[in-house]
């Protein structure tokens, strides 16, 4: 076959193309994907002979059927009953024939498919087309290969060159003199690599980036395009913003999976301290708090998962020792329910998940017993009596501290 590679392949390449990679194509080949893509293609073959083969047989049967049809009809019996076999032979000629001049139509386009394939690509993997493309600076090439899942732009080839990156920018550092077409196509391929995903931030055995090598580049030469360095800068640039995009995202979704696992610990939490009268249980609240004061505050006055405080659900449970407890450790009663509302009662009242009114949502206000509600409201008032008596001790005692001691104070 007289059909070039070059022509097969990439149309506007130089001729001069191949014999300058003659020796890196050698070398990439090797005779393990050969003979791989070699036995690929035979299957392939012999899929398409078996799928021919049932396809003249069932055109035969479809063409037997239809004389059949039409040979048993009455009026071709009376006539003469020796002509039932003719559709028989028709049938069998025809289908002989006709798998004939389909399998030689199949053969000649397995011939010619096999001759494309051995001249166009020489068994090339997308990788190896992609790393050639890259080595004869054709940035069209680059994109077609790309284009396909198989071809990855960030392989690693080795230290010295760890990325085609690194191989495209180096037509830059050793040919100075350079045609001006010649360096607009290499230029066109860092951009095709660029534009397509490739790394700036991978480095080499010597720890540097291509921009790194670029840089050093020019502190000996002058013919390094300004362009080209900005194709680099803008490149790492864009890397490190979506590096720290990605990590500001990370960090959101953590904080938000680590707040409703939060929020559902303390529901299991707020429940068991409403349920349980014995005071001894109540301090597992600030558990995980260091006992600190101002921690177990914002913790009494965070919601849980079902958008209930700790004084809701002690409220609720008309757990008056609790209640105390709690505004002695600093729970308000401002704080409204903030959960969803799942249904309505028969006077269109919004309903919470247990089926509780939540009309005004603070923890005092769904207590509809009149008794029981004066008995919270004085529990909670108790509370607050004994943290304000404590916080007067506490600033006394830090007063006391700081003054000689016969002028002192006592409460």
């Amino acid at each position: 076959m007289s059909t070039k590679l070059a022509d097969l392949q990439h149309p506007g390449a130089a001729a001069d193309d191949d014999e300058e990679n003659s020796l890196s194509r050698s070398v990439e080949r090797s005779s393990e994907p050969d003979r791989v893509r070699g036995d690929f293609i035979e299957r392939a073959i012999d899929s398409g002979d078996t799928a021919t083969m049932l396809i003249a047989l069932g055109a035969a049967g479809a063409v037997l059927i239809v004389f059949l049809a039409w040979g048993w009809t009455t009026d071709l019996w009376r006539l003469a009953r020796w002509t039932v076999p003719i559709p028989w032979v028709l049938a069998a000629v025809g289908a002989w024939f006709g798998f004939k001049e389909l399998r030689a139509g199949w053969r000649n386009a397995r011939a010619k498919m096999r001759a494309t394939l051995a001249a166009g690509l020489e068994w090339r993997s997308p990788q190896e087309e992609l790393d050639r493309a890259v080595s004869i600076k054709d940035a069209a090439l680059v994109r077609r290969v790309l284009s396909t899942p198989m071809a990855d732009v960030n392989r690693f080839r080795g230290s010295y060159e760890p990325t085609l990156l690194h191989g495209a920018v180096r037509w830059f550092l050793y040919n100075d003199t350079l045609k001006a077409e010649r360096r607009k196509d290499a230029l066109n391929t860092v951009r095709a690599l660029l534009e397509s995903g490739a790394l700036c931030s991978a480095h080499d055995r010597y720890q540097g980036t291509p921009l790194d090598r670029i840089r050093d580049a020019c502190k000996d030469s002058d013919g390094i395009p300004a362009e080209l360095i900005l194709l680099l800068q803008n490149a790492i640039d864009k890397e490190k913003r979506d590096k720290a995009s990605k990590a500001d995202e990370d960090e959101i979704r953590l904080y938000t999976t680590h707040h409703r696992r939060n929020r559902k610990q303390r529901t299991e939490l707020f429940a068991l301290a409403a349920a349980t009268h014995t005071v001894d249980w109540w301090p597992i609240l600030d558990e995980h708090n260091n006992h600190d004061d101002d921690s177990m505050k914002s913790l009494l006055n965070s919601f849980d998962s079902t958008g209930r405080t700790a004084l809701h659900w002690a409220a609720r449970a008309e757990n008056l020792d609790l209640v105390r407890w709690l505004a002695r450790r600093g729970a308000g009663t401002h704080e409204r329910w903030n959960g969803e509302c799942h249904s309505y009662d028969d006077d269109g009242n919004p309903l919470d998940a247990d089926g509780y009114s939540i009309d005004f949502h603070t923890p005092f206000d769904g207590i509809e017993d009149d008794e029981a509600l004066h008995n919270l409201t004085d529990a909670f008032a108790a509370g607050l009596r004994e943290r304000e008596a404590e916080a007067l001790r506490v600033a006394i005692n830090e007063m006391n501290l700081a003054l000689p001691t016969h002028a002192r104070k006592r409460l």
